[in-house]
């Protein structure tokens, strides 16, 4: 998914990844066959990832401790961490935030079953237990249709869902 946060994503410092087809055969793909872009990575269909390799700048470390003291700080005060979430729940379009649109349209905090819109960052839904997919399903569904009709955007989902999903 070329997961990112702080200005950084995966595919800035990786170099190739390991693959598994269907059929158990495993090939090796260079970042540039992936086709990476926000939020997205190219894979062929039926293939997983089993490993990855990186390039990585060697740097002090008390400065990499900092650093990491730092993002978990800033983390830990914008984001439900504490909390069950798929992490963030839409991706962000070019013009907005995700979060962003979520507020506009006046549905931080919601709850459909056992889930619920975090009060701390909207764009994370929260699993309160016991929970759910189909809770999570419903309430994702309901924010999507809620921001297209106020706001004319069509939100994405940025978690991976498998499987059949309830359209509202």
């Amino acid at each position: 998914m070329n997961a990112s946060c702080y200005e950084q994503s995966i595919s800035d410092k990786l170099v190739e990844v390991k693959v598994m087809d269907r059929y158990g055969k495993i090939f090796t793909l260079s970042k540039k066959q992936l086709n990476f872009s926000y939020r997205q990575v190219s894979i062929p269909q039926n293939h997983i990832f089993l490993e990855a390799s990186f390039k990585i700048n060697k740097i002090e470390q008390n400065r990499i401790k900092n650093r990491m003291k730092r993002i978990k700080l800033k983390r830990e005060i914008s984001q439900p961490i504490k909390n069950r979430t798929g992490g963030s729940t839409f991706k962000n379009t070019v013009d907005k935030m995700a979060w962003k649109l979520i507020d506009e349209v006046g549905y931080r905090g919601i709850k459909v079953g056992s889930a619920k819109i975090s009060e701390k960052h909207a764009n994370f839904i929260i699993n309160v237990l016991p929970g759910n997919s189909l809770n999570i399903e419903i309430l994702g569904e309901k924010i999507v249709k809620k921001v297209f009709e106020k706001k004319g955007i069509k939100l994405e989902w940025e978690i991976e869902r498998v499987g059949n999903f309830v359209k509202i």
